[in-house]
């Protein structure tokens, strides 16, 4: 798959847990899940995940905003105070950490200053989905997931630069429209130490056949290994090595993603 090394970079860019008004500063210890860009009946959003929202743990004295930063050091924050305090942007659609039942997404409609102030000062772009083409998925293709994981982030006297991930991954099934996720893995010659949470939210694409053309299929809810402290912890009848990456994506098509919207009542 000829594919420039950030291609999905266009459609996706980490989101961090800041606490409100940024009171923690901007540190690569800051904890992030990745947000990607959807466009849908002309309207715009930003989805991640429904866990990534809930560490959000809104209304207790731990709570964290999800928060977007950019390279000129523009911070946009996805909520705002009210009368009864702060509102995420986001609607999740599992309405507890132990939802198990709804999908594990959680959507933001944006609006012209999030796209003046931060996507075209970053170009990002959207997943257009008004002009979405549909694969052939019986092409059993690799996949092209993307995100940025949260514990191989880089600080520098003035900057905190983001890991972006971009992995080619087997698909363990053949992804397709009846079922609602998919999983992708591949394993490596060597042990690769690199830990995927963070990845949450991030987006997936397969190629048409015979072509370089991208289509987006999914949005990534798990990876493995995770945390670098959840590996340490594993016995050793666990069943992936070090040399192993597999990731868990939701199937993403207009009508899935239409679904959603009329789930987070936003549609």
């Amino acid at each position: 798959m000829a594919i420039s090394d950030e291609y999905g970079s266009t459609y996706c860019a980490p989101i961090f847990l800041s606490k409100p008004f940024m009171q923690d500063g901007h540190t690569a210890e800051k904890a992030n899940g990745t947000m990607t860009f959807v466009k849908y009946q002309n309207a715009r959003y930003v989805v991640t995940c429904s866990h990534v929202y809930h560490q959000q743990k809104l209304h207790t004295s731990s709570e964290r905003h999800l928060t977007a930063v950019g390279n000129s050091k523009t911070v946009f924050q996805f909520g705002g105070y009210g009368p009864d305090g702060y509102v995420s942007a986001f609607k999740a659609l599992q309405k507890t950490e132990l939802d198990n039942q709804n999908p594990d997404i959680a959507i933001a409609p944006v609006g012209r200053s999030f796209i003046e102030l931060y996507m075209l000062k970053n170009n990002k772009d959207f997943i257009d989905l008004d002009n979405w083409i549909e694969p052939d998925w019986g092409y059993n293709c690799h996949k092209l997931a993307c995100g940025y994981a949260t514990e191989h982030k880089v600080q520098t006297e003035t900057h905190v630069l983001a890991a972006y991930f971009q992995a080619i991954l087997e698909p363990t099934l053949p992804a397709n429209p009846t079922r609602n996720t998919f999983s992708l893995f591949s394993s490596l010659e060597n042990e690769h130490n690199f830990y995927f949470s963070g990845m949450s939210g991030g987006p997936v694409f397969t190629k048409f056949e015979e072509s370089k053309n991208l289509s987006a299929i999914g949005i990534i809810f798990e990876g493995t290994p995770g945390s670098s402290k959840e590996w340490a912890l594993r016995d050793e009848g666990a069943f992936f090595t070090g040399s192993d990456v597999k990731l868990d994506a939701l199937l993403l098509t207009p009508s899935i993603f239409k679904q959603w919207l009329q789930m987070a009542d936003l549609l």
